[in-house]
């Protein structure tokens, strides 16, 4: 359910991911295409790492870095930096029941802590379109979850 498998200790992981708009929705979602002259594009690059220790445990960290672009005729906005902090543990409460017995989905407990890192905390400003989201909230952000499994077979 996490970076790591059963059985590894550490995990790194590095996704780079490239957007172009061509449209937006409004607040009642109605889609309209971006007008002449009008473009939107943003990168991100994010960055995890995960430890798992004691073995049913996991700790998952996450940082990342974004740049966003839109222009329009007489306007150019461009923000770029790196985003909130992230971090994450995932207890592995209960296994998932051996094939021969009764059936027993797996129970996952996590907690998640964001850290207003990003370049939105520190310019208090207004959102500005989907491709900024990764510059960060701006807010502390604390929260808890469950999760369950079950798999469908020996090899799915």
């Amino acid at each position: 359910m996490g970076l790591t498998r059963p059985g590894e200790h550490v995990a790194v992981g590095l996704v780079a991911t490239a957007r172009h708009t061509s449209g937006r929705y409004d607040a009642l979602s109605r889609y309209s295409p971006l007008a002449a002259g009008e473009s939107e594009w943003s990168e991100e690059l994010l960055g995890r790492v995960a430890l798992r220790l004691p073995q049913r445990v996991e700790w998952l960290g996450e940082l990342g870095f974004a740049s966003y672009h839109f222009e329009a005729p007489g306007l150019h906005e461009q923000r770029a930096g790196i985003g909130d902090a992230l971090v994450r543990g995932r207890v592995l409460a209960l296994d998932e029941n051996m094939p021969h017995e009764r059936f027993r989905p797996s129970l996952g407990l996590s907690g998640l802590l964001r850290a207003p890192l990003g370049a939105l905390s520190r310019e208090r400003s207004a959102g500005y379109g989907s491709g900024g989201v990764q510059l960060g909230l701006g807010a502390w952000e604390v929260g808890v979850g469950a999760d369950t499994a079950h798999s469908l077979g020996p090899s799915i």
